[in-house]
């Protein structure tokens, strides 16, 4: 007897077989991450690692000996601007007096960057045998037999490609140990900068401080150092952070001050009274002469220490 649904069944069945002897089906699918016979899970792109940023900078501090505020200013010092002495800068302070000269350096450390790990040689991506390609206008046998030879192609692209993943993993274990011991060793040397240089300048923050300054001076020796640190190529970024009154009773520079490429802040704690925001003006035309390009003047309402750490976490 006629049975419909059977005959619907075998229809569809059969139109099924004549779309799909038309078509071209690519079944590499996905890398091949399964574990396998490997004793790690397979990873198929090797990691980055962050080690220290490339630039590095200098940063010169003159503190003035004869400011009401010295011992506060090496509160910033010590607590503000030295958490921003990153692996690679160095800073070296000073003293505004009336000596000026390298005697008056208190504090001349570098926060050193220890030498990156060097990584195992990373396995080298294999050859892999290419598909060969199916004309889809080829009889249905011709494009069958195509396939099947495709098939055991990707394969045995897997089957490589396996082995290598598994490797990458390896690489990446290795470089992951190797990367997370630098950064241990690197932060405990880091700590130890900030112990001893902050141990320095606690020696000092008792002392009685003296009047008088030699404020062209202890600028012309900041230069100096600057342009020291410029001829050896060690740094990418320098700044001259200011802690003074900026008050000199000498009416002109009595040497030529080269500030160029230089970032400067200067910490004047106020401008309550006329003749300190004059020495800002002053000093704004002083410093432009010097070759610096907007100079940062911070006064007390502008929170003096976080602005100067502030000023000192943005650069470049």
């Amino acid at each position: 007897m006629y049975n419909k649904k059977s005959f619907r069944f075998v229809y569809v069945c059969v139109i099924f077989l004549v779309i799909i002897s038309g078509c071209q089906f690519d079944f590499s699918g996905p890398p091949p991450l399964s574990k396998g016979d490997c004793d790690v899970q397979p990873e198929a792109n090797f990691k980055d690692f962050e080690f220290s940023d490339d630039r590095s900078k200098y940063v010169f501090v003159l503190v003035d000996k004869s400011y009401q505020y010295t011992n506060e200013v090496l509160k910033y010092l010590s607590e503000d601007i030295l958490p921003q002495i990153h692996e690679g800068d160095r800073i070296t302070a000073a003293f505004m007096d009336l000596d000026a000269t390298t005697d008056s350096i208190f504090l001349n450390k570098r926060s050193e960057l220890l030498d990156i790990p060097t990584f195992p040689s990373k396995p080298v991506s294999p050859p892999l045998t290419p598909t060969i390609e199916i004309d889809p206008n080829s009889p249905s046998t011709t494009q069958g037999e195509g396939q099947i030879e495709n098939d055991k192609i990707n394969k045995d692209n897997d089957l490589i490609l396996s082995d290598y993943y598994c490797e990458v993993a390896k690489w990446n274990i290795e470089a992951e140990k190797l990367h997370r011991k630098w950064r241990l060793d690197q932060n405990s040397e880091t700590d130890q900068f900030l112990i001893d240089a902050r141990s320095e300048i606690r020696l000092i923050t008792s002392t009685e401080f003296e009047s008088g300054k030699l404020l062209y001076n202890s600028l012309y020796l900041a230069s100096q150092m600057i342009e020291s640190a410029k001829s050896n190529n060690d740094f990418s970024d320098f700044v001259l952070i200011i802690f003074s009154d900026m008050r000199e009773w000498r009416p002109e520079k009595p040497m030529e001050i080269d500030l160029e490429n230089v970032q400067v802040a200067v910490g004047v704690h106020t401008c309550e009274y006329a003749i300190d925001c004059d020495v800002v003006s002053r000093w704004q035309k002083e410093f432009s002469e010097f070759g610096v390009v907007d100079p940062k003047f911070v006064v007390e309402e502008d929170n003096i220490d976080k602005s100067i750490s502030k000023f000192i976490s943005e650069l470049p």
